[in-house]
């Protein structure tokens, strides 16, 4: 028996995930941009310390990590200030540490630590009146979403009667052959281990005579619960969703992600367009000074949604990769720092000449509004990176 209207609920379920501004946190007057995972700004640096320490990381990798998000926030609100932008930090992580080999259960020891690795990210709010207009946006197309579900939901309720006389024939009719069943099964399955076709026939073909008169009257109100009109402008709205959604955030944000001593930067399906520090493409201003590569993309499916990268959020993005590299990508445009060709860099057994808390190589995501982009390109060179970061670099 049907007992709800699928469509209905999908529709339902649908107009609820579009994001309202009506429902914005006061503690997030980024949205509909992203909003920090954490209340970075007062956190509390011992509690951080002790749940880090429980990785299990060493104190020396957890000032490298406080360390860090103390010089990329001052970058980053360097360039806020210079150019009139709001930059939230949004997220940030590290590895997990490295535990002594078997039957050890300490933390291994700091000379024989691979590089450790920590990452941040910040969002810069580019433009307030674009920002408020993706926001009215979101509040208008969630709305039209809720009044397209009220008004099918209307529509199904006007015909309720007559699809609940449609499944009552249909549940008839399966009873029917319910019935059937059981008075005829023990004749059927005589007439199978007899081989006897024609005894066999005669039940099949009463069963399936019932199951087409049942199949008929769900069709019947399966039929009811149709609405091409809806489902167009779902998809339509589902589309213009996902279309306009883009060009908002891409005419609102840029989003820097660093990531040091990481073990690769990827770059997903993106194209690159060009050398950012030369490149012309697109009236891009040149920039990105004195890093070992910089590099423009074309991302062809940027996914707002995507959990795990930023950059893979905008059509548009720079790789910059600072320290020593491989500058030649793999197959899957996947770049490697060279300590991850050295096996005595990264193994858990012999001391390293460079520990576990010194920087040995960066790689940076710029993404979001090209112009943006190219503003903090010009903003940041590899050289005031370096000079910030002086204190734990190799």
């Amino acid at each position: 028996m049907l007992r709800a209207n699928t469509l209905f609920y999908l529709m339902f379920l649908w107009a609820l995930a579009v994001p309202c501004t009506a429902c914005s946190q006061s503690n997030c007057p980024q949205m509909p941009a992203d909003c920090p995972v954490e209340d970075y700004p007062n956190l509390d640096l011992s509690e951080d310390s002790v749940s880090k320490l429980g990785n299990p990381i060493i104190p020396q990798e957890v000032a490298m990590e406080h360390f860090l998000r103390r010089r990329t926030t001052a970058l980053m609100k360097r360039i806020a200030q210079k150019e009139g932008w709001e930059v939230t930090e949004l997220s940030e992580g590290g590895a997990s540490g490295y535990r002594d080999l078997p039957p050890h259960d300490t933390p291994l020891n700091y000379a024989l630590r691979p590089p450790h690795w920590f990452e941040i990210s910040f969002q810069f709010i580019i433009n307030k009146d674009s920002l408020a207009a993706w926001a009215a946006w979101i509040k208008d197309l969630s709305e039209r979403r809720l009044a397209d579900v009220n008004q099918y939901a209307s529509r199904m309720a006007s015909v309720e009667d007559k699809r609940k006389a449609y499944m009552d024939s249909a549940n008839y009719y399966g009873d029917l052959k319910a019935n059937y069943m059981t008075a005829h099964m023990a004749g059927y399955q005589q007439a199978l281990m007899s081989g006897s076709k024609s005894g066999t026939a005669a039940y099949e073909k009463a069963v399936d005579a019932y199951d087409k008169k049942v199949n008929y009257w769900i069709n019947k109100a399966t039929d009811l619960q149709k609405d091409a009109s809806s489902e167009k402008r779902q998809s339509d709205a589902e589309e213009e969703k996902n279309s306009v959604g883009q060009r908002y955030h891409d005419a609102t944000v840029v989003t820097v992600e660093f990531r040091f001593n990481g073990e690769n930067a990827l770059t997903n399906e993106a194209h690159a367009a060009g050398e950012a520090s030369g490149s012309s493409s697109g009236g891009n201003p040149s920039g990105a000074s004195g890093y070992s590569l910089a590099r423009w993309y074309s991302n062809p499916k940027p996914y707002l949604k995507d959990p795990l990268a930023l950059y893979t959020h905008s059509r548009n993005f720079v790789l910059l990769l600072d320290g020593p590299w491989n500058l030649h990508p793999d197959a899957n445009g996947i770049f490697y720092p060279s300590f991850r060709s050295n096996k005595q860099a990264i193994d858990q057994r012999t001391p390293k000449s460079i520990k576990s808390d010194r920087i040995q190589a960066i790689s940076i995501h710029i993404a979001g509004n090209k112009a943006g982009i190219g503003r903090v390109l010009a903003d940041l060179s590899a050289a005031e990176l370096r000079s910030s970061l002086k204190e734990h670099s190799q």
